[in-house]
């Protein structure tokens, strides 16, 4: 990520692996101030045994305020627990107030009435800053004391995390249950328009994976129907995912996928291609899909 200063910022994870013993990682940040052509030492910003037993090192994303406001310049990632962890399971939220030199003690991202609960053991949070300076995180959640289905949850703050309101995205009545998918889900700011964020995920409605996109005006509090952004024939029994999506500074948007729509089967070891649509910033609906990759890529395993 960048700063608006344009170091970059990147955020990883330094693990053994767990066949050593004991094992050991974090999730650390590397800043470069010369357009990443030399980076400066690493900082942990969370350590496998932060919270004992949950290892909360996996999947870190990072996000940094370039709003013009008192928090301009502070970076936040997300993590959650790594495989094998005790459970329950939280998404985690880590922030640095001095531009990277050192990160604050984490604390949970879910809280009491919006918990990610027991069910799913890597609630990944993903998360985005508004150009007003508000960061806001989608992550998923399986409690039946809060919601007889699953749902997505977004947590915003508008004080750099001293404290966090909660919303429902939408409660999930079906689920991507596909174990090779690449299922990751993403949350967009636009930079044009406060208040605007888009939540891109997969979901099985018509029988196969789609992508889609449901977008709010008003800082998540209340979200449109789902838009299915692929336009290949309805439940034509072809899978899509490895969704990726940005705004540009003035809010024309573009998503991309890995798309099957040519493939000569249905499954996910199947040729596939990178397609995209464009969404103008002044415009109702997504554009026509177009093919990015020059060819169908035949599906070579891999090892």
């Amino acid at each position: 990520a960048f700063d608006q200063n344009g170091n970059i910022f990147a955020s990883y994870i330094d693990f053994t692996g767990f066949d050593v013993s004991p094992f050991a990682g974090g999730v650390y940040v590397s800043k470069s101030n010369d357009g990443g052509l030399t980076w400066n030492i690493p900082v942990e910003v969370i350590s496998i045994d932060s919270d004992p037993g949950k290892m909360p090192i996996d999947r870190p994303w990072i996000s940094i305020d370039r709003s013009s406001g008192s928090g301009q310049g502070n970076i936040f990632i997300t993590t959650m627990n790594a495989k094998n962890a005790i459970s329950g399971f939280n998404p985690y939220f880590i922030r640095s107030i001095d531009g990277g030199n050192s990160f604050e003690q984490w604390r949970y991202l879910d809280t009491t009435g919006w918990l990610a609960g027991f069910f799913i053991p890597q609630p990944m949070p993903t998360s985005t800053v508004s150009s007003d300076g508000i960061f806001y995180a989608v992550y998923p959640s399986l409690v039946f004391a809060q919601n007889p289905l699953a749902q997505f949850i977004v947590a915003s703050t508008e004080n750099a995390g001293n404290s966090f309101n909660y919303q429902s995205v939408f409660s999930a009545t079906t689920n991507v249950t596909d174990s090779l998918a690449k299922k990751g889900y993403l949350l967009r700011a636009d930079p044009s328009l406060p208040g605007h964020i888009a939540f891109f995920y997969l979901d099985v409605p018509f029988g196969d994976i789609d992508v889609f996109m449901r977008e709010s005006f008003d800082g998540g509090n209340s979200w449109s129907v789902a838009i299915r952004v692929n336009d290949d024939p309805i439940a034509n029994n072809r899978m899509q995912d490895l969704l990726w999506a940005d705004f540009d500074t003035d809010g024309d948007l573009v998503v991309s996928w890995r798309d099957r729509r040519n493939a000569p089967d249905s499954t996910y070891e199947t040729a596939s291609a990178i397609w995209g649509t464009f969404r103008s910033h002044d415009g109702p609906a997504f554009s026509q899909n177009f093919r990015i990759s020059d060819f169908l890529v035949p599906y070579d395993k891999i090892g």
